[in-house]
């Protein structure tokens, strides 16, 4: 029977500094904010949280190191019914720490109740600098945007906010290095003094990931058409990057309050959009250099001038992805078929659109979570070549999670047979944004499923292409140094005739996996020991499996080692996959 290991085996220490109800004070301190209550800073040496820590009802801005101290107090004091908090409750966290960990952004009616400013302060304590203007009215705030009416830019020089400074209601776009200073005003007049920066999106401007531009979305020229543009973070080379729409037409989702109207692509060249801009209530994708250019529509003509780039129900916050190596498109669309959502890649500057799913299940399925709002039902491989995502595809209502190339292929399903034919890969509450997750070297998935039994839910991790070995039956993990006799390994005493093992490499990728020429290298103290006595095939098909031989002859006495490598062409970092052999010489 296994035990637990000791308490002492444990550090644990509490961070925050003292709550109101540990001095008994009137109301309960806490930490707390909305579902994100702390962030930890990019250099992994600082939290900084929001709590209830000084007055029952008063949240306030704190840090302290990770491991362990004063809890830093970073707010000053704070006018009568103030807190750090956003106007609006959609918002995820009222701060924001630099990327460079030096500094934290906030929002709080810090100086006036209920109005709401932002500002910036050291993470380690110091006066707190007001990033904005006094507002000219007693209404203005910093929000607008339903998450984000801030943003810090990735080279954590600058502020982007939005705000009703001017005219109540009528938000506009500012920009502000991080530290204090001049103020600029990133959009021209508005339309006729009654347009918007729009706040009623999820985000209404993205930074550029080069931290050089801004775009966002605004019925700047017209009232109630909002348009898509592009400024320079620090003001000037502002451009219109959607062509006219169509009357009624906009850029923006079939819900525009759920849905993301665009994105910048990671090289920060190129906008990929959705708009109605051709047809009214036809919403297409489209991509645009960010500077400014022809727009390209992505998408050839949907079904019957019906279709749309959206998810089922109009309820799927991100119908389109671009690849991490900004080559990319992907997108769900009922493109072939009204109503029927499936997937789809196409180059990001243009070029025919591939259909990447099979026939769903009874022509039925979808690409979508158990629930249509799931965020993020797809996602690339961070080397770009192949996209995850989650669909009914074999039997309607079954989520299951399947693989396939980017540019088109056999779609491979990562899960085993589900519960009963009942189990989805969901959450037990069905509100999952992220079912699945992929590994940052890109070489596993993990996801939440009723895999086993049916309504409980339990984590499961499956490796994405590259290869697998197994030994007699067994897993011969990649990097074993610990040879053991049951997957065969550990070929056990031989004599002077020998003894063979048998190792099967299974192609785990929707792709054909290539062996090298030679497949099988052999290296070590004891490299001659061992010989390669029967080669694999030299390519092996998606799904499918090939096998070699390896003789022990021992040509010493005592254990004799060796390590095995298998160069291939499949999706592991290095291009190999190695373990450990051992054997003795004996009868």
């Amino acid at each position: 029977m296994a035990l637990a290991a000791p308490a002492a085996a444990v550090v644990n220490y509490k961070l925050n500094a003292p709550m109101a109800s540990d001095r008994g004070d009137v109301g309960g301190g806490e930490v707390r904010h909305a579902d994100h209550p702390f962030q930890i800073s990019p250099d992994g040496r600082w939290v900084v949280y929001v709590a209830t820590a000084d007055e029952g009802d008063v949240s306030e801005l704190f840090s302290v190191p990770i491991d362990g101290g004063p809890a830093i107090k970073l707010n000053p004091p704070l006018v009568a019914g103030g807190d750090v908090r956003a106007a609006a409750g959609g918002m995820d966290l009222p701060f924001q720490i630099s990327p460079d960990s030096r500094r934290v952004v906030y929002l709080a009616d810090q100086q006036a109740d209920q109005v709401f400013e932002l500002f910036s302060v050291p993470i380690d304590g110091g006066p707190a600098t007001r990033l904005n203007p006094p507002p000219r009215h007693p209404q203005g705030d910093v929000r607008g945007g339903q998450a984000h009416p801030f943003r810090i830019s990735p080279d954590g020089r600058r502020v982007v906010y939005v705000a009703d400074f001017d005219v109540d209601e009528v938000f506009e776009l500012f920009s502000v290095p991080i530290d204090g200073g001049r103020v600029t005003q990133l959009n021209p007049l508005l339309a006729g003094g009654r347009g918007d920066v729009r706040g009623d999106v999820p985000h209404p401007f993205l930074i550029s990931p080069d931290s050089t531009r801004v775009v966002y979305l605004a019925d700047q020229e017209a009232d109630e058409v909002v348009e898509l543009y592009s400024v320079a973070i620090d003001g000037g080379g502002r451009v219109k990057l959607n062509p006219t729409p169509v009357a009624e037409g906009d850029v923006r989702g079939a819900d525009p309050k759920a849905v993301e109207a665009f994105l910048i692509s990671p090289d920060s060249t190129r906008v990929v959009y959705l708009a109605d801009q051709e047809t009214d209530e036809v919403f297409e994708l489209f991509s645009v250099p960010i500077d400014g250019g022809p727009a390209i529509k992505l998408n050839p003509t949907l079904a019957g001038g019906r279709g749309d780039v959206r998810g089922p129900e109009q309820g799927m916050p991100n119908p389109f992805v671009v690849s991490p190596d900004s080559r990319w498109v992907a997108y769900v669309a009922d493109q072939e078929t009204d109503s029927v959502f499936e997937l789809f890649s196409v180059p990001i500057d243009g070029g025919p659109a591939i259909k990447l799913n099979p026939v769903l299940a009874e022509g039925r399925g979808e690409i979508r979570g158990a629930d249509n709002m799931v965020a993020h039902p797809f996602r690339f491989t961070p080397d770009s070549r192949r996209v995850l995502y989650v669909a009914d595809q074999e039997i309607v209502g079954v989520m299951e999670l399947f693989m396939v190339p980017v540019g088109g292929g056999r779609a491979m399903r990562l899960n085993p047979t589900l519960a009963q034919d009942q189990g989805a890969l969901v959450g037990a509450d069905y509100e999952l944004d992220n079912p699945f997750l992929i590994s940052p070297d890109g070489r596993y998935a993990v996801y939440v499923a009723d895999q086993d039994t049916d309504e409980v839910i339990e984590l499961y991790a499956s490796r994405l292409g590259g290869i697998n070995v197994r030994g007699q039956g067994l897993d011969v993990v990649d990097g074993d140094v610990a040879p053991r006799p049951g997957d065969g390994t550990d070929f056990g005493a031989a004599g002077e005739e020998g003894t063979s093992r048998t190792f099967t490499i299974e192609n785990l990728g929707p792709e054909p996996l290539t062996l090298g020429r030679p497949a099988i290298g052999i290296d070590g103290e004891a490299s001659g020991d061992f010989r390669l006595e029967v080669e694999p095939a030299a390519r092996v098909a998606p799904g499918d499996a090939t096998t070699f031989t390896l003789r022990f002859v021992p040509g010493g006495a005592g254990l004799r080692r060796a390590t095995v490598s298998i160069a291939h062409d499949g999706a592991d970092p290095d291009g190999s996959y190695r373990f450990a052999v051992q054997g003795r010489a004996g009868s």
